[in-house]
């Protein structure tokens, strides 16, 4: 019976980490500190500015990029951040920029 319960779990498990929204980052503005972290905020895990879990990873190609994002999610409103609204991401000359939008299907890629 354990076992079973094992099973079940793992296959769970794999079934959740299939087909998430992933956002990748190609670039980021000139005078971005090399050395802050970059998060995703938004309508899919409470605008929380911070939260370690939609942290971006930097990768060997020197891209960010996230596939935290929970499955079924297709529909999001959000912004980058440096880990707070004090550092949320800005248009050119430093100015507000309106949130980012995106509706699509399970293994989407944003870019």
């Amino acid at each position: 019976m354990n076992r079973l319960i094992c099973l079940l779990f793992s296959l769970a498990g794999m079934l959740s980490m299939q087909a998430q929204l992933t956002l990748i980052v190609d670039a980021l503005p000139a005078n971005t500190p090399a050395t802050d972290a970059i998060h995703v905020a938004g309508n899919f895990q409470n605008w929380d500015p911070g939260n370690a879990q939609y942290q971006l990873i930097f990768d060997s190609a020197q891209q960010y990029h996230s596939v935290t994002l929970p499955q079924g999610v297709t529909s999001i409103v959000y912004k980058f951040t440096r880990g707070s609204w004090s550092t949320v991401e800005s248009d050119a000359n430093g100015g507000f920029r309106p949130d980012r939008t995106y509706t699509g299907n399970d293994g989407d890629t944003v870019r």
